[in-house]
C-alpha cells in the first residue's frame, strides 16, 4: 500500500477552521471597538486640518466641530496665539502637540473635556509624553483598552493600532491597564520611549452552585430541587427576624405568625405540613452545622407541664436560628425534596434551610457600619368601624327595652345600671347620673395600651486579610419596641471569624459568634383584643385617678391596666457557637473537608402575677384587700 503524499498545502478542511478562526478574531475586534465610549472615539479619530495664518482659537473651533470633545480655556491665555496648521490623517493629540509647541501652553484630557492652560512657574519643568502600545499575549494590536494613571480619573484609550499617548510632568508614573476578557495589569513609565503592555486572557467558566451544608456542587449536577435567596435581596429593616425576611423570597415557603408580637417565634413550612402531632419545622444549618431547636423537649411535654401558659412560654424562647444577625448572612440555599434525606436523614423531609454567613474579603482593612430606625404609629378608633360609648349605650337601651340581655352587661354598663334602678338599688336621678357618665366616657383604649414604638437597629464589621489569610469580625445591637405597650425585645450579638491557607492546599476556617436577648411580654392577656372588644364606656380610672375596677365574668375585679402593670412574662436567652473547619485539597479533582463545632444554649423564662391580680383572685376565691390582713379567711 502506497502513502499518501503531503503535498505541502492545507486540506480544505484546515482552511476551513483557519477562516473561522480570522472571522472569529474580526467579530471579538468589533465588538471590543463598539465598546469605546465617544471620548474615546474622538481621541482616536484621524483628522484633516488646513488653517493658515490664524488664532489658536479658531483651530479649537474646528476640533469641537469635527469632536465629541468639549474645550475648557482662558480666552487671555490664547488671544495672541497664530497658528498655521496643514495635517492630514493626524489624531487630535497630534494637532494640539503640533499647535501648542513654543508657546508656554498645555493640554489635559480628562473625559470628553479638553482643558488648556498656561504652565505655571512651578509646573514649568519638562512636559514627559508617554508613548506605549497594548498588545495580546500573541502579538495582536488591542484597541479601546483603558490605560489610566493610578490614583487619579486621567487617563486614555488605545487606537485601531493599540497605540496610545499620554502627557506628564512626572518622571515616573504607574499604569493601570484594563479590558474586557483580559486580566487587569499595572505597569510603571520610567522614561521608556515605547511603554509595551501585554495583556493576558481572562477566561472564566461560570457555573451555577449549590451549597447542601456538607459539600458545593454544581447546580446542573444537583438532581433535587433547590432555591437560591443572595443577602442583598432579604429587606432587613431592623425589626423582622430572619423568617419574617424570608417570606415571599422562597417559592412554597410559609411563614407563620401566631400574633403580632416582638420576640415570638414564626412557624415555617417549606414542604407544607406532613404531620398532625410531630415537629413539621425545616432543618436549619449555618456554616454546614445543624442548628438545635432551644427548647430541650418537645412542646407537648410543656403543655403537660404548664396548660395555661404553654403558648406564651414557648412562642417567646424563640427558634433554632434565633441568635444568627441577619447582615451576617452571605446567603441562603434552600433543599425542598425528599433528596435532601440522602444528606441529613429523616430529619430533613420537612425541607433543610442552609445559611451561609460571611467572611473576610482580602485587601486592606475595611470597616463597614449600617443602622435601621423605624417608627410605627400606634393603632387608633379612627379607621376602625367599632362604636364609641354613645353607640354603646343606645345598643344597650335597646336591648334591655327588647328583652334581650347582653352577657356582660349585666354587671357593667347601661344594662347593670338598668337592673340595678329595675331592683330599686339606685334611685332614677342616680341613674339617669350614671347613663350621662357612661355616654361621654369614651375611653380611648388604644390610647391607654399602646404607643407609637421607636425601634433602632445597628450593626458594625471589620473585614480584611492577605491571600493567605482573611477575618471578619461583626457586632450587632438590636433594640425592638412593639406598638403595644411593655413588649420589647433587646438583643446584642458578636461575630468573629478567621480563614487561613496553609502551604496552598490546607485551609483552615476558625467561627465564634454569641448572642443575648431579653425579651418582655404580656401574660394571660390580650392588649389588642382588649381595645377592640371592650365596651368604651367603662372607664379606666375614677374620679381620684385610681383605677377603676368592675366585676369581670368570673365575678372578681378587674381592670387591665392593674393586671398589666401587675403580670410579666420575661425571657432571657443566651447563645454561643464555636466551629472549626478543614479544607484539604488532596488533588485537584479530589478533596477532604471535616468540621468540628461546639453550641451551648441558655433560656430563663419567668412568669410572675402579684396578689393584685384577678388571676390570683380566682385562684384564692376573693378579691384583693376583700379580707382583712390577719383574719382566718386571709
Amino acid at each position: 500500500m502506497k502513502k499518501k503524499r503531503d503535498s505541502g498545502f492545507p486540506l480544505r478542511e484546515n482552511w476551513q477552521k483557519i477562516l473561522l478562526v480570522m472571522k472569529l478574531k474580526l467579530f471579538f475586534i468589533l465588538i471590543a471597538c463598539c465598546q469605546v465610549t465617544a471620548a474615546v472615539h474622538s481621541q482616536n479619530k484621524l483628522l484633516d486640518m488646513h488653517l493658515k495664518n490664524v488664532s489658536l482659537e479658531q483651530v479649537i473651533w474646528e476640533l469641537e466641530g469635527k469632536t465629541d470633545f468639549t474645550f475648557m480655556y482662558w480666552t487671555s491665555e490664547i488671544k495672541d496665539v497664530k497658528v498655521s496648521v496643514d495635517m492630514k490623517q493626524k489624531s487630535i493629540d497630534d494637532i494640539l502637540n503640533f499647535c501648542l509647541r513654543n508657546t508656554g501652553l498645555v493640554y489635559e484630557i480628562n473625559g470628553d473635556a479638553i482643558v488648556i492652560h498656561r504652565l505655571k512657574d512651578e509646573d514649568s519643568r519638562k512636559l514627559n509624553l508617554v508613548k506605549g502600545v497594548v498588545k495580546d499575549k500573541n502579538g495582536e494590536p488591542l484597541p479601546g483598552v483603558t490605560v489610566m494613571e493610578k490614583g487619579t480619573k486621567s487617563g486614555v484609550a488605545t487606537n485601531l493600532k493599540g497605540e496610545f499617548t499620554y502627557s506628564t510632568f512626572k518622571d515616573t508614573v504607574t499604569f493601570v491597564v484594563s479590558f474586557v476578557g483580559m486580566k487587569t495589569k499595572t505597569v510603571t513609565w520610567k522614561g521608556q520611549k515605547l511603554l509595551t503592555v501585554i495583556l493576558e486572557e481572562n477566561a472564566q467558566e461560570m457555573d451555577e452552585v449549590v451549597v447542601t451544608g456538607y459539600q458545593t456542587v454544581k447546580k446542573r449536577s444537583m438532581a433535587g430541587s433547590t432555591s437560591y435567596v443572595k443577602a442583598e435581596d432579604l429587606v432587613l429593616t431592623g425589626t423582622q427576624t430572619l423568617e419574617q425576611a424570608l417570606q415571599g423570597k422562597i417559592p412554597g415557603m410559609v411563614v407563620m405568625n401566631k400574633s403580632g408580637l416582638t420576640g415570638t417565634r414564626q412557624r415555617v413550612r417549606v414542604r407544607g405540613t406532613s404531620t398532625l402531632l410531630g415537629s413539621a419545622e425545616p432543618v436549619w444549618v449555618v456554616d454546614g452545622v445543624i442548628q438545635e431547636d432551644p427548647l430541650p423537649f418537645k412542646s407537648n411535654d410543656l403543655t403537660n407541664l404548664n396548660p395555661d401558659n404553654t403558648d406564651m412560654i414557648k412562642d417567646f424562647v424563640g427558634g433554632a436560628i434565633s441568635w444568627l444577625n441577619p447582615n451576617d448572612i452571605e446567603n441562603i440555599t434552600v433543599l425542598k425534596d425528599a433528596s435532601s434525606t440522602a444528606i441529613y436523614g429523616t430529619k430533613a423531609a420537612n425541607g433543610v434551610i442552609v445559611i451561609n454567613t460571611k467572611k473576610g474579603e482580602k485587601g486592606r482593612m475595611s470597616v463597614n457600619y449600617n443602622t435601621n430606625m423605624s417608627l410605627t404609629p400606634r393603632l387608633n378608633y379612627n379607621r376602625m368601624e367599632l362604636m364609641n360609648s354613645k353607640e354603646r349605650v343606645d345598643v344597650s337601651r335597646e336591648a334591655y327595652e327588647n328583652g334581650l340581655v347582653l352577657g356582660s352587661d349585666q354587671k357593667m354598663g347601661y344594662l347593670g345600671l338598668a337592673l340595678a334602678f329595675e331592683r330599686r338599688e339606685i334611685s332614677l336621678e342616680e341613674f339617669s347620673k350614671g347613663v350621662r357618665e357612661l355616654e361621654t366616657n369614651n375611653t380611648d383604649w388604644f390610647d391607654l395600651l399602646f404607643r407609637n414604638s421607636f425601634s433602632h437597629n445597628h450593626n458594625i464589621s471589620i473585614s480584611g486579610g492577605s491571600d493567605k489569610a482573611t477575618y471578619r469580625a461583626s457586632f450587632g445591637y438590636n433594640d425592638t419596641r412593639n406598638t403595644a405597650i411593655g413588649n420589647d425585645q433587646e438583643q446584642y450579638t458578636g461575630n468573629v471569624n478567621l480563614t487561613t491557607t496553609m502551604w496552598n492546599r490546607v485551609t483552615f476556617n476558625v467561627g465564634l459568634n454569641g448572642s443575648t436577648s431579653k425579651t418582655s411580654a404580656f401574660v394571660g392577656n390580650d392588649p389588642y383584643g382588649y381595645a377592640t372588644s371592650t365596651n368604651r364606656a367603662l372607664r379606666a380610672y375614677d374620679e381620684d385617678g385610681k383605677y377603676f375596677f368592675y366585676k369581670a365574668t368570673n365575678g372578681y375585679e378587674f381592670n387591665v391596666l392593674n393586671e398589666l402593670r401587675n403580670s410579666s412574662n420575661e425571657n432571657t436567652t443566651s447563645n454561643v457557637n464555636a466551629n472549626f473547619s478543614l479544607r484539604w485539597k488532596i488533588r485537584d479533582d479530589l478533596n477532604f473537608n471535616t468540621t468540628f463545632s461546639y453550641g451551648y444554649s441558655s433560656t430563663h423564662g419567668e412568669t410572675y402575677y402579684t396578689e393584685q391580680t384577678n388571676h390570683i383572685a380566682v385562684i384564692r376565691q376573693y378579691d384583693f384587700e376583700a379580707v382583712a390582713e390577719g383574719s382566718d379567711a386571709y
